[in-house]
């Protein structure tokens, strides 16, 4: 990709990441605010961009994109299981922190940097592609890597298919592909405030991307150094992993293959930390790296794109 459509691409991510970032340096709204507002980009937004995004042409060429969106997930999983384990051992890593970093490299944040990443870079074609990656995440983080939280954690580790299966964007997923395969648009007095929702979900995610990255600290930046090793894994060697699986074993340089690639790229999920929280496991741990790798993100997903 051009080097100068990259860079106009992320300054304009930067320019909507900056009014959180303010806000939230000033303390200008309650930290509940902002955790509404997450809910509302997770439980509204990114559901109607889901939706939005498969309101679209049938073609075998959709299909094929969304089979290999689970097929190619399963190996970079595996991969970041073996680095979890290989960083714990050589970096000295408690069992529990073993887990969180399982779930920080086996998760990326697709829905709240990921999306809106692709939608600038690669357009609104890119979105069918940007929700299977998302989906993909949700299934296997709800399922798979929750489970091994849970279990290091020392709690009873049962897959919850509820939690799985039935929240907004897998529902959002679910009926958009039955609109999809059967081929029915949604009438106007739907599908219109669905596009406005779906327009929400880039400004409203960066908009709270800035507000959690406003809440780093230069000590978060120097203290532990070997939080620096895994965000590279999440950062650096997982999208690497994803490029030489894509590019090189299949020679894929589609669209597809730029967005998987891109959304493997992205910092480690929020969501790393609410399970740690739930599952009573190290909180601050899970915090640094979502944050820490957030942050380095600015600096890599812009390299990675120009490669593409």
């Amino acid at each position: 990709m051009a080097a100068g459509q990259v860079i106009n691409s992320i300054t304009i991510v930067l320019m909507m990441v900056l009014p959180g970032f303010i806000l939230g340096k000033i303390n200008y709204f309650k930290e509940d605010f902002y955790t509404g507002l997450s809910r509302f980009a997770l439980d509204i937004c990114v559901p109607a961009l889901i939706l939005h995004s498969l309101q679209i042409d049938f073609s075998h060429e959709l299909i094929l994109g969304l089979g290999k969106t689970f097929a190619y997930w399963i190996p970079v999983l595996i991969a970041g299981g073996i680095l979890s384990v290989i960083l714990t051992r050589a970096l000295h890593f408690t069992r529990a922190q073993m887990s969180l970093i399982f779930c920080m490299l086996g998760c990326s944040n697709t829905g709240f940097v990921g999306i809106p990443l692709c939608l600038q870079l690669y357009g609104e074609e890119s979105l069918f592609f940007a929700s299977a990656c998302e989906i993909a995440g949700d299934v296997f983080l709800y399922s798979v890597i929750f489970t091994t939280i849970a279990f290091a954690s020392g709690y009873k580790a049962e897959l919850n298919f509820k939690t799985l299966f039935v929240n907004p964007p897998m529902i959002a997923m679910a009926i958009g592909l039955v609109l999809f395969f059967l081929q029915i648009r949604l009438p106007s007095f739907i599908s219109t405030p669905i596009g406005y929702f779906s327009g929400c979900c880039a400004p409203v995610s960066l908009f709270i991307l800035g507000a959690q990255l406003s809440k780093l600290t230069i000590r978060d930046f120097l203290g532990d150094p070997r939080m620096y090793v895994i965000c590279a894994a999440r950062l650096i060697i997982l999208p690497l992993i994803a490029f030489l699986l894509v590019r090189v074993c299949f020679h894929d340089s589609s669209l597809f293959s730029r967005v998987f690639i891109i959304m493997i790229g992205m910092p480690a999920a929020a969501v790393t930390t609410t399970a740690a929280v739930n599952y009573g496991s190290d909180k601050e741990f899970a915090a640094k790296g979502v944050s820490l790798s957030t942050a380095l993100c600015l600096f890599t997903a812009p390299i990675w794109a120009m490669i593409l």
